[in-house]
């Protein structure tokens, strides 16, 4: 039974508590810092859920009207991805900057099984500039900033 404790306190300090303690620069941290900026964005996250729950562990904010699901998500639920396109719309004419990581997911994980190309097709219609790429053993993660197309 000593053991046991013994392993599962090891395992809680080095998965939970050492990796909190440096805050790591992985996307969806950079995509959390963004939205708790001073500035006005706009986050089309691909696990929107994720980024909320951080920004709530950092802050104590239950809901970020700036961090929206992926079009995806959108389309999988058979919601019309025209709001999407909208809200990105209008926030690219009130010069709003407006961040992604929904854009060339190569990271091996059951949703982007599930979502497949579907936000790749929605962002042709924009332009999107690399801001931040992180390499993992399930892949590379990266961060978009969505511009208008000229």
């Amino acid at each position: 039974m000593v053991r046991i404790l013994i392993t599962i306190a090891v395992w809680n300090i080095s998965y939970g508590l050492i990796p909190l303690h440096y805050k790591s620069q992985a996307p969806e941290q950079v995509l959390c810092d963004l939205a708790l900026s001073e500035k006005k964005v706009i986050i089309v996250a691909s696990d929107d859920q994720l980024i909320k729950s951080m920004i709530y562990y950092q802050t104590g904010e239950e809901n970020r009207m700036s961090v929206i699901k992926s079009p995806a998500h959108f389309e999988i639920k058979g919601k019309d991805q025209k709001i999407l396109e909208g809200v990105i719309d209008s926030a690219l004419i009130n010069s709003i900057d407006i961040f992604t990581n929904c854009l060339d997911e190569e990271t091996i994980s059951r949703s982007t099984i599930l979502e497949g190309a579907k936000n790749k097709v929605f962002f042709l219609k924009y332009e999107s500039t690399l801001i931040n790429s992180s390499h993992q053993f399930t892949g590379t993660r990266s961060i978009y900033r969505v511009l208008r197309k000229l």
